[in-house]
């Protein structure tokens, strides 16, 4: 059990304003600094990078833009509405100000990591040790590292 439920951050934000958005409108741009940190309240959107769609996120207490607001660079990904959506829309800055929304951020960040390395796990055992299998291994292992020390060696 996660030390913060994702439910449990839409109670700390209830009194935070929200903001609609409209099927198809873009949340967050990829390249671009927006500043903000947005809490999924309700809806469903994508997320894509150069065209390609990376997933769909609908549970609420979502966390979109965390890596652009903890790092202070652009955002990374494209997060466009797929279904009328409704996000708390929050400045970056509430990050060092709010301790039990930073602590949600670090868990969802932990999960993602975690999903992250069980995955590398199960392909580290599916690539097998032929040629072809060395060649994905050495991909993997510059995978592992942008993954688990935040960046490619």
């Amino acid at each position: 059990m996660p030390l913060v439920e994702l439910s449990a951050v839409l109670d700390h934000l209830r009194d935070r304003p929200t903001v609609s958005f409209r099927p198809g409108e873009v949340l967050l741009k990829s390249g671009k600094r927006s500043g903000k940190l947005l809490i999924l309240r309700a809806g469903r959107v994508e997320v894509s990078s150069e065209a390609v769609v990376l997933g769909t996120i609908e549970a609420p207490g979502a966390v979109l833009g965390e890596l652009a607001a903890l790092l202070e660079c652009p955002h990374i990904a494209d997060v466009r509405a797929i279904v009328p959506t409704v996000c708390h829309v929050l400045d970056a800055q509430i990050l060092r100000e709010d301790p039990a929304l930073t602590l949600h951020v670090a868990v969802v960040l932990a999960q993602r990591l975690d999903k992250y390395t069980q995955q590398l796990v199960a392909l580290r055992h599916a690539a097998g040790d032929g040629t072809t299998a060395k060649s994905f291994d050495q991909s993997l292992d510059r995978l592992a590292k942008a993954v688990l020390f935040g960046g490619l060696a």
